[in-house]
């Protein structure tokens, strides 16, 4: 096939032991499944810097044996500064500084690569130090709420800590908000993910809004006169370090949220070195941007074709295989779902699902569409044997589950709506909000008819009730109804529906 890095070949066996555990509840080690994830983690390098700063070390996440140690669980900390942590100077919110270094690096081992708002060489020595170069009593509350989220599915009193440390965050930005500096705007990116995550969806928007605003008022992107690359040059090597961090994380972060709540897009990107690359030509993956207007099917394809191409520059580490750091994953995630969202607009619903007509030399919209949504479903299954699960694996689940719905005499749509439910029901304790995803979930496919009452309130019975039960879910989750409207495709709009139209049902089902 061509473009094998953005389409690797798919076992096509690879569901056949899990299919097994549809009768008889989810295998949780999956043994039969020659597919399942690989829970031995192997650890690469990835120096996140421009070319010209690699002279410094050590690297963002440097290679050495204290690093290993702590990936294979013999040591506390990911960095062993993280030992000489005085947490008192940057919060007010009880915490040891043994919890607050654990947090910190569990936060540094599996949502920093993706996220990476921030120079975690830099952060890290300001954090020890106690230098606010760097580093900020906002960035360290925000941070701090981020990763206890993340470390609650190991220790589930963390995300008491968490609302505590984001409710000090958000007093903190109300302070802070006229000073635009490179530690806040990589808090206000963490502080929008947790209140998101905490169910306070408005809220987060706003504070997308304050990201963006802040970056067109420090010229990192976003507008005509942004920073160049030459006048980059002339700052000192680690402001360089920082600000191209800083820069490319908050528009990856605005980029992802026009595709999960379906904001304006980023319209001019930054014109810096991209972290690692030492690639100075200006980005042109602005692939999202395109939704928003009506387009002909010729602009599509050619977006869909330059995509493939870039994906053919990819280096090893970015090739999925059958063990994969969890960022490689997510790319691989977004990669999908961007491509689906492009060919979404010129296919009816009924033909989302058409993978069985797939042919190889046939690149209609439906057969992209198809061979992604089938790529999308095996990172589906990858996930399952990845803990802590990312908040970002949302999107995968969402785009499968909705788009299996679309065909239920498919004998596997079952299979993998409630693989998607089972992930989602993991991530409850550390992302409160997913409990609306499912519940609109399950609203979807009692509308088209594909669940039972009773089966759908089984499964809904399974979602924990919390002292503060989010309700304001303000991401898409029917990505076509949103082309026609914004609300009503939203997760909290279909969510709110669910005990109407099961006790409609149950009328049907008792009367009808």
């Amino acid at each position: 096939m061509r473009y094998p890095k953005a389409y690797p070949a798919l076992d096509q066996t690879q569901n056949l032991g899990l299919l097994q555990g549809l009768s008889g509840g989810f295998k949780d080690e999956c043994e039969d499944n020659p597919w399942a994830f690989d829970p031995i983690h192997t650890w690469k390098t990835y120096d996140f810097r421009p070319k010209t700063l690699r002279s410094l070390s050590p690297t963002a996440v440097p290679a050495t044996p204290h690093i290993t140690a702590f990936i294979a669980g013999a040591d506390p900390y990911y960095d062993p500064c993280l030992s000489q942590l005085n947490i008192g100077f940057w919060t007010n919110v009880k915490i040891t500084n043994h919890l607050a270094a654990v947090v910190i690096s569990s936060y540094l081992e599996t949502d920093h690569p993706m996220c990476g708002f921030f120079s975690a060489e830099l952060f890290m020595r300001d954090l020890t130090k106690l230098n606010l170069e760097y580093c900020s009593a906002f960035l360290v509350s925000s941070l701090l709420a981020f990763a206890c989220t993340i470390y609650a599915a190991k220790d589930a009193q963390t995300l008491k800590m968490s609302q505590d440390f984001q409710e000090e965050a958000e007093s903190l930005w109300e302070v802070e908000r006229q000073a635009d500096t490179l530690p806040a705007l990589a808090g206000l990116g963490l502080l929008s993910v947790v209140i998101a995550s905490h169910g306070k969806g408005s809220v987060a928007m706003r504070y997308f809004e304050d990201i963006a605003d802040m970056s067109r008022r420090m010229r990192l992107f976003d507008v005509t006169d942004r920073l160049t690359a030459a006048e980059f040059k002339t700052l000192p090597v680690e402001v360089q370090m920082a600000t191209a961090q800083a820069a490319w994380a908050a528009y990856n972060h605005l980029c992802l949220q026009s595709i999960v709540y379906w904001r304006p897009p980023v319209r001019i990107p930054p014109a810096l070195p991209v972290p690692g690359s030492g690639i100075e030509e200006e980005a042109d993956a602005q692939i999202n941007m395109y939704r928003k207007c009506k387009v002909s099917m010729a602009f599509a394809y050619a977006r869909y074709h330059k995509l493939l191409a870039w994906t053919d520059l990819l280096s090893g580490i970015m090739i999925r295989g059958n063990c994969n750091e969890a960022q490689v994953l997510v790319f691989h995630m977004f990669l999908h779902a961007i491509i689906l969202d492009i060919f979404r607009p010129f296919i009816q619903e009924e033909k989302q699902h058409g993978y069985r007509a797939w042919q190889a030399k046939i690149q209609s919209p439906e057969a992209i569409f198809a061979t992604s949504l089938k790529q999308l479903k095996s990172l589906v299954l990858c996930l399952r044997k990845q803990s802590p699960l990312t908040g970002m694996w949302h999107l995968a689940l969402q785009y499968v589950a909705t788009s299996v719905l679309k065909d239920i005499e498919d004998p596997e749509w079952k299979f993998y709506f409630l693989v998607c439910i089972e992930s989602y029901q993991k991530m409850y304790t550390q992302y409160p909000i997913l409990s609306m995803a499912v519940q609109g979930l399950l609203t979807l496919a009692l509308r088209k008819k594909a669940l039972t009452t009773g089966e759908a309130r089984d499964l809904m019975d399974q979602v924990p009730v919390v002292p503060r039960q989010p309700d304001d879910a303000q991401f898409i989750l029917d990505m076509d109804m949103v082309l026609e409207t914004i609300e009503d495709a939203k997760a909290k709009s279909i969510a709110r529906s669910f005990d109407d139209l099961v006790l409609f049902e149950e009328f049907i089902e008792n009367f009808g």
